[in-house]
């Protein structure tokens, strides 16, 4: 079978039962750029009966010198059923068989991410990608083998059985020397699994993982031996290992949805937090220019005239992302004796605590339309400007807020005398109720330090 596709709902009467989205007992057969998607349902009847379900094929067996194969395939279909005596269920495939001669069964660049709903009354048989492999006991050293490689399984399965066998990509492997390299497994559940349930004279597994959360899944470091130049990718719609040749099924991914919020002052130089319901990667963009990535993002004076916004990209099987309310970037101007920007170079020389005409004055280009408020009340133009008070101004691009500090005036009362020393040296003491840096730092280096004391006692 090539490229074949099926959406299905299939179900068997009690019996012997072999059920796949695209056959239920396949002997030397190649399946390749398959796909299902869907309901499977088996069931076998009596004690002796056999049944075995698995999203492509039911039983895949190989014989007299052959290899049957899946290659470039996928399932979704979901896998439900009971039988009274022995059962195997599979993400991909439920039985797979070595029989006479040395024969091969192979499974590659292929993936299973479904559910799983199975009894069994005396054995079963559960894997994300096969269910079992066996051969024969008298032939176990003739060479058959099996070998899964570039294969993923997501899984979510409720099985029960007395005797069970589950593991993450295969329930159970007999008598053979055999490989799986290059996987990885998630189980939806949570619950711990192994890669094999049990193994017998069973040969290697390299380059196996079992991320425990998706946050490790979206970091390619995490699968050492992974191919990420041709084989497998991590994309920004997919935080976890695909593969490049195999489309995921659009299906199984659930809007992104969430509270998504920024706490923090939108100021140059300050850091904005984004926090969301659960775990997500954070992308930062002025407008819609790319600004940077992470849970905090510190504004500049390039953000100056933009809004910021936030998206938050959840980990898991989730499409699409969440974005946060817009941000608008307030900025900061710092009075003293030395020359600061504020927007594009529009402070000149201004002395410290300068009454607002005088600050008006200094100036340069400065709209028509401004005023100066503090605590939402605008200032008489004979006023001294207080610490974190707001100049508002207008331009062609609307309205703008800068905060206006004076530095040495850690009280907000706009005057640098022996309070704001004391204030200063308290917080060197304790590092408690820091004063604003744009206030306090009179270096520059971006810091609080002794170094900032002295320069506040020279300039008082």
């Amino acid at each position: 079978r090539v490229n074949s596709h099926a959406d299905i709902t299939v179900s068997t009467a009690e019996g012997m039962a072999y059920i796949g989205g695209i056959v239920g007992y396949a002997e030397n057969s190649a399946l390749s750029s398959c796909r299902t998607t869907g309901m499977l349902t088996a069931s076998g009847g009596s004690t002796g009966m056999y049944a075995a379900c698995g999203g492509l094929a039911g039983v895949l067996s190989a014989l007299s010198n052959k290899t049957s194969s899946l290659s470039g395939c996928a399932s979704s279909a979901s896998l439900s059923g009971h039988c009274a005596g022995k059962g195997a269920a599979g993400g991909l495939v439920g039985y797979a068989i070595s029989r006479r001669g040395i024969s091969y069964i192979t499974i590659e660049s292929s993936y299973a991410a479904a559910t799983q709903s199975v009894v069994a009354g005396n054995t079963l048989f559960s894997g994300g990608l096969l269910g079992t492999y066996f051969i024969p006991a008298a032939r176990a050293a003739n060479g058959s083998r099996l070998f899964i490689q570039n294969c993923f399984a997501l899984t979510d399965s409720t099985v029960s059985a007395p005797t069970l066998f589950k593991g993450g990509l295969l329930g159970k492997h007999a008598y053979s020397a055999s490989a799986i390299e290059n996987a990885y497994y998630f189980n939806l559940s949570g619950e711990a699994l192994s890669a094999v349930s049990s193994s017998e004279c069973y040969g290697s597994l390299d380059h196996v993982y079992a991320p425990e959360s998706f946050v490790d899944a979206a970091e390619p470091d995490y699968f050492e031996g992974f191919d990420f130049s041709s084989v497998w990718r991590i994309t920004g719609e997919y935080l976890y290992p695909q593969l490049s040749a195999v489309a995921f099924d659009e299906q199984l991914l659930s809007p992104a949805s969430g509270t998504l919020t920024v706490t923090g002052s939108a100021l140059e130089g300050e850091t904005l937090t984004a926090s969301f319901d659960v775990p997500a990667r954070f992308t930062w963009f002025a407008d819609e220019e790319l600004r940077a990535q992470g849970k905090t993002y510190t504004v500049t004076d390039a953000d100056f005239g933009h809004t910021l916004t936030v998206q938050a990209r959840p980990y898991g099987l989730v499409r699409g992302t969440v974005v946060s309310d817009p941000v608008s970037v307030t900025f900061i101007a710092c009075l003293s004796s030395s020359a600061y920007r504020l927007g594009e170079d529009m402070i000149s020389q201004i002395a410290p605590q300068p009454s607002v005409s005088a600050f008006v004055s200094a100036l340069q280009g400065l709209p028509v339309a401004y005023r100066v408020q503090y605590a939402g009340e605008s200032l008489s133009d004979d006023a001294v400007i207080p610490s974190r008070a707001e100049l508002v101004f207008s331009d062609s691009a609307g309205e703008h807020t800068f905060i206006l500090y004076v530095r040495g005036a850690l009280n907000d009362d706009g005057l640098s005398d022996a309070s704001d020393a004391r204030i200063l040296r308290q917080f060197l003491l304790t590092g408690q109720n820091a004063p604003p840096l744009a206030c306090a730092d009179f270096n520059d280096d971006g810091k609080i330090d002794v170094k900032d004391s002295v320069l506040l006692k020279q300039a008082q």
